[in-house]
């Protein structure tokens, strides 16, 4: 087994199937441009939240349980945080 098939095999076991998860996150990040408000969010908070959508693909598709990707999804929130407290909130506010 050449050494890219033993990474994808153990991503595997945490990740769940590639397809599956493909599917899922795509449909999440469709989802989410739909959203009214989704134009109004800067490049950092779309990034973050499309991150987000990738790691509960994770979740949802491979092992739950696997605490590093809920580690992830906290982490992303939390650079949107530090982003907002260093460069503040757009000067274009949500109705």
């Amino acid at each position: 087994m050449e050494p890219i098939d033993d990474t994808l095999a153990q991503r595997a076991k945490t990740h769940g199937d590639y397809h599956e998860h493909a599917e899922l996150a795509c449909a999440l990040r469709e989802l989410f441009a739909t959203a009214g408000k989704w134009r109004l969010l800067t490049r950092v908070e779309k990034d973050a939240a499309l991150m987000i959508a990738v790691k509960l693909s994770r979740i949802l598709t491979g092992n739950p349980h696997y605490a590093d990707s809920w580690v992830d999804v906290a982490g992303y929130a939390t650079l949107v945080v530090k982003d907002l407290e260093v460069y503040g909130a757009p000067k274009v506010q949500p109705d």
